[in-house]
């Protein structure tokens, strides 16, 4: 449950962010930030996506605790 509350906590403030900035910047300046956002989403979600491929290539054939033990240290920042 306080993983719920934490990643909640976590959309909500990351929201709020990005639409005080946006609003507080003008038309030209919010556009340029909004490309910026959606190029960190992209690189992002790739680089996890791939990490995570390069998680199950490693463990073909491990037993499920030490899969889960490689997927919570993938997690550690």
């Amino acid at each position: 449950m306080l993983v719920v509350v934490i990643k909640l906590a976590e959309v909500f403030s990351r929201g709020s962010f990005v639409l005080l900035t946006t609003y507080s910047l003008s038309l030209s300046e919010a556009g340029q930030f909004g490309v910026i956002l959606t190029l960190v989403g992209l690189f992002a979600f790739g680089f996890g996506f791939e990490r995570y491929l390069d998680i199950q290539r490693r463990m073909v054939g491990a037993p499920s605790p030490e899969f889960d033990r490689a997927i919570v240290a993938a997690l550690q920042l």
